[in-house]
Protein backbone atom coordinates (compact mmCIF):
# COMPACT_ATOMS: atom_id res chain seq x y z
CA UNK A 1 0.00 0.00 0.00
CA UNK A 2 1.19 3.52 -0.78
CA UNK A 3 -0.09 6.24 1.54
CA UNK A 4 1.18 9.83 1.21
CA UNK A 5 1.39 11.92 4.36
CA UNK A 6 1.74 15.62 4.99
CA UNK A 7 2.23 16.87 8.55
CA UNK A 8 1.34 13.42 9.96
CA UNK A 9 -1.98 13.24 8.09
CA UNK A 10 -3.05 11.26 5.02
CA UNK A 11 -2.95 13.72 2.15
CA UNK A 12 -2.99 12.74 -1.53
CA UNK A 13 -3.72 9.57 -3.47
CA UNK A 14 -3.60 6.29 -1.53
CA UNK A 15 -3.07 3.15 -3.60
CA UNK A 16 -3.68 -0.39 -2.39
CA UNK A 17 -2.43 -3.39 -4.37
CA UNK A 18 -3.17 -7.10 -4.73
CA UNK A 19 -0.27 -9.52 -4.09
CA UNK A 20 0.11 -9.78 -7.89
CA UNK A 21 0.91 -6.05 -8.03
CA UNK A 22 -2.39 -5.09 -9.68
CA UNK A 23 -4.16 -2.04 -8.24
CA UNK A 24 -6.95 -2.94 -5.82
CA UNK A 25 -8.12 0.48 -4.63
CA UNK A 26 -7.39 4.16 -5.23
CA UNK A 27 -8.56 6.71 -2.65
CA UNK A 28 -8.05 10.47 -2.47
CA UNK A 29 -7.35 12.06 0.92
CA UNK A 30 -7.30 15.70 1.96
CA UNK A 31 -6.06 16.47 5.47
CA UNK A 32 -6.68 12.90 6.71
CA UNK A 33 -10.23 12.67 5.31
CA UNK A 34 -11.47 10.90 2.19
CA UNK A 35 -12.31 13.44 -0.48
CA UNK A 36 -13.41 12.95 -4.04
CA UNK A 37 -13.64 9.59 -5.76
CA UNK A 38 -12.65 6.16 -4.46
CA UNK A 39 -12.35 3.40 -7.04
CA UNK A 40 -11.99 -0.32 -6.44
CA UNK A 41 -10.68 -2.79 -8.99
CA UNK A 42 -10.99 -6.54 -9.42
CA UNK A 43 -7.90 -8.74 -9.79
CA UNK A 44 -8.34 -8.70 -13.59
CA UNK A 45 -8.16 -4.88 -13.60
CA UNK A 46 -11.85 -4.26 -14.27
CA UNK A 47 -13.52 -1.61 -12.14
CA UNK A 48 -15.57 -3.05 -9.25
CA UNK A 49 -17.02 0.08 -7.64
CA UNK A 50 -17.01 3.83 -7.31
CA UNK A 51 -17.74 5.81 -4.16
CA UNK A 52 -17.67 9.59 -3.70
CA UNK A 53 -16.64 11.36 -0.51
CA UNK A 54 -16.73 14.86 0.90
CA UNK A 55 -15.05 15.77 4.19
CA UNK A 56 -14.57 12.08 4.98
CA UNK A 57 -18.23 11.14 4.52
CA UNK A 58 -19.70 8.94 1.82
CA UNK A 59 -21.98 10.94 -0.49
CA UNK A 60 -24.88 8.84 -1.65
CA UNK A 61 -24.01 5.17 -2.06
CA UNK A 62 -21.05 3.03 -3.00
CA UNK A 63 -21.98 1.80 -6.49
CA UNK A 64 -20.82 -1.62 -7.64
CA UNK A 65 -20.51 -2.22 -11.37
CA UNK A 66 -22.80 -5.27 -10.98
CA UNK A 67 -25.67 -2.90 -10.08
CA UNK A 68 -25.62 -3.18 -6.28
CA UNK A 69 -25.59 -0.06 -4.12
CA UNK A 70 -24.75 0.27 -0.46
CA UNK A 71 -22.63 1.78 2.23
CA UNK A 72 -18.88 1.57 2.82
CA UNK A 73 -19.04 -1.99 4.15
CA UNK A 74 -20.48 -3.35 0.86
CA UNK A 75 -17.91 -5.68 -0.74
CA UNK A 76 -17.92 -5.26 -4.51
CA UNK A 77 -14.53 -6.86 -5.25
CA UNK A 78 -14.24 -10.20 -7.07
CA UNK A 79 -11.07 -11.86 -5.85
Amino acid sequence: MEIPYYKDRKHGIQKEFYESGAIKRVVSYWKDKKRGKEEGFNVDGSIAYIAKYKNGELRGYKKCTDGRKGYESLDCLKN
